[in-house]
């Protein structure tokens, strides 16, 4: 077993993490505590009895404090009980998505070094002879052992371990808990993936307030028509929400919601505007390396209408937030700096890479406690005249996409193992007004289609490229660097009505002429070749998906089920299905 040397913990008002996760069981332990869209109901007795049940088989086999157990986080409320058990044993929990692709996922693991996974999928059953105590739980674990290891992208070609420590979670969670005002008698949403950290907001603050999480399948991630009717149909009061998905939501559709927490991506003031009257609009910011969010606000009405992003908010509990220099020296309000975390909630760094650990993880030059440090953002950001953090830019090639980070480096490395490419460059590119990550590679022999899949048999969705451009040769300027016009000109050049677009769409019936150019032209940024031609194989994504079901009704009166459109993504696919829903809509208006 590989132990890792952990720093001077800082001290943190959390607790010790097991008290601060059982204390809503203590209190409310007959009460339900998750429920998820397979029907399965767990009070938190029973929760916590599943999980210690699985603990006592993890620690049998030899699992303790700093040992990381793998989870296979399926959208279950199994996963739930998996990840409660590795903590029992005070190890720490690395979860992967079963939708990433396999290679990917087993070489996380790998570099992880799991002892062992367990399967979320497996979980949620309740022993037959529960212990009577909901809360109990293992012998004390240091604030500074590890709680989990998250995998963000990586500018070296490997995703990158986070690790958080128990500390930071407890202390993150308590705050949360707090400022959010979340308690018994609230419904919180579980959306994220658990291989995100919005998961431990979700799930971990649910849990500490004796709160019901109610876990949305994956009918409900990519089908907002579901989860807004989840939302409505199991009463959620509370949920964290990506701006790009909630945009896409009606507030009337969902009366039961009284706080959303919204990050991760561009938060527009229209949108904060929309949701105001109804709800608490929370902004939420925070990289993963600051356990979960380390800044929080509610936009003002007044000041924040207007902005294309509203402020990043002020620290969360024990976050601290500095403006610096290049020298990590403070500077004045009004002037650009990059945007440090300090306090606690800090991870300990990455794992099995020291070198990266060290120019991001930096020791505070004012320190508030032994060993402080802080975390370097890499966010370009100023004060305004009325104190609020506003976001710039990055300091690095670092991108967000669909609100997940992305190092473009590390596509870049996988696309160089082809010996067939001499080179290869991925960005983000704002294309008539919607912005997507494409990659650019020059070599012979080299089909677009097939490098794109090649990349989607390694990375998780979120991190293929939506369009590849195959060129003979990368444009420059006139100073030798990469002319980003030339290759935005490029990828302009195939999106709608742009020159060699296809203009009569030949063979196409007049329902399916419709859909190619109001549906997926808007999405895919280029006009399909015919009524074959399939969404995904075509570059497109699940948050566009989202984007252009949801607007289905608006444009053809129906709605198209996310399932039909899984199962048959083409064109005349979605023509039918818009067909045969539009005959039973006049048949039910008829009867």
């Amino acid at each position: 077993m590989t132990m890792v040397q952990a720093p001077a913990p800082v001290s943190s008002t959390g607790g010790d993490l097991l008290d601060v996760l059982t204390r809503g069981a203590d209190r409310h332990a007959d009460r339900v505590a998750v429920r998820d869209a397979d029907g399965t109901v767990l009070t938190h007795r029973e929760l916590w009895a599943a999980a210690r049940a699985e603990a006592a088989g993890l620690v049998a086999r030899g699992t303790g404090p700093e040992d990381r157990v793998g989870v296979l986080a399926e959208r279950t409320a199994g996963t739930v009980v998996a990840v409660l058990a590795v903590l029992l044993t005070g190890a720490a929990y690395v979860p992967v998505d079963p939708a990433t692709p396999r290679e990917r996922r087993e070489e996380s693991l790998t570099r992880a070094g799991v002892r062992e996974v367990v399967d979320g999928a497996r979980l949620g059953r309740v022993p037959r002879h529960p212990e009577d105590h909901a809360g109990g739980r293992s012998t004390p674990v240091p604030a500074a052992s590890l709680a989990y290891v998250l995998h963000t992208s990586g500018s070296t070609g490997q995703p990158k371990g986070v690790m958080i420590e128990r500390g930071s979670v407890a202390s993150f969670v308590t705050a949360a808990r707090e400022l959010f005002a979340v308690t018994a008698e609230d419904r919180v949403l579980q959306f994220s993936s658990f291989a995100f950290d919005t998961s431990v907001f979700e799930v971990f603050t649910a849990l500490a307030a004796g709160a019901e999480l109610v876990v949305a399948g994956r009918a409900e991630r990519s089908d907002v028509f579901a989860l807004a009717r989840m939302i409505r149909d199991h009463g959620v009061t509370v949920a964290d929400i990506p701006p790009s998905v909630l945009e896409l939501i009606d507030p009337a559709e969902v009366p039961g919601l009284r706080l959303i927490l919204s990050g991760g991506e561009p938060c527009s003031g229209a949108l904060a505007e929309r949701w105001a009257p109804s709800v608490r609009f929370w902004h939420g910011y925070g990289p993963t390396e600051t356990t979960v969010a380390a800044a929080a606000g509610v936009p003002d009405r007044g000041r924040a209408a207007g902005m294309a992003r509203v402020p990043l908010g002020e620290g969360i509990g024990e976050a601290e937030l500095r403006v610096v220099d290049a020298h990590l020296a403070p500077v004045g309000d009004g002037s650009v700096g990059e945007l440090c975390v300090g306090g606690p909630v800090v991870g300990r760094g990455y794992w099995r890479a020291p070198a990266a650990t060290a120019l991001a993880f930096v020791p505070d030059p004012e320190p508030t406690a032994p060993g402080a440090r802080l975390y370097r953002t890499g966010d370009m950001v100023r004060r305004d005249a009325h104190g609020q953090l506003l976001y710039l830019s990055r300091r690095d090639r670092q991108v967000k996409v669909n609100g997940v980070r992305v190092e473009p480096g590390e596509i870049e490395t996988v696309l160089r193992r082809d010996p067939a490419v001499r080179q290869a460059l991925v960005d983000a590119f704002e294309v008539r007004g919607r912005e997507l990550l494409a990659a650019v590679v020059t070599g012979r022999g080299l089909d677009a289609a097939e490098v794109r899949a090649r990349l989607a048999a390694w990375f998780p969705t979120w991190m293929v490229p939506e369009r590849v451009l195959v060129l003979d040769a990368m444009p420059r300027t006139l100073t030798d660097k990469v002319d980003r016009l030339a290759l935005t000109t490029l990828l302009e050049g195939e999106a709608p009505g742009a020159a060699g677009s296809p203009g009569g769409l030949d063979g196409f019936t007049a329902l399916e002429h419709r859909v190619a150019t109001e549906l997926f032209a808007p999405a895919l940024g280029s006009v399909p070749a015919s009524p074959l031609e399939d969404y995904f194989g075509m570059g497109g994504n699940s948050l566009e998906a989202i984007r252009m079901l949801a607007a289905v009704p608006e444009i053809f009166g129906v709605e198209v089920p996310v399932a039909d459109f899984i199962a048959d993504s083409s064109v005349a696919a979605v023509a039918r299905a818009v067909a045969g829903a539009q005959r039973n809509e006049a048949a039910r208006d008829d009867g």
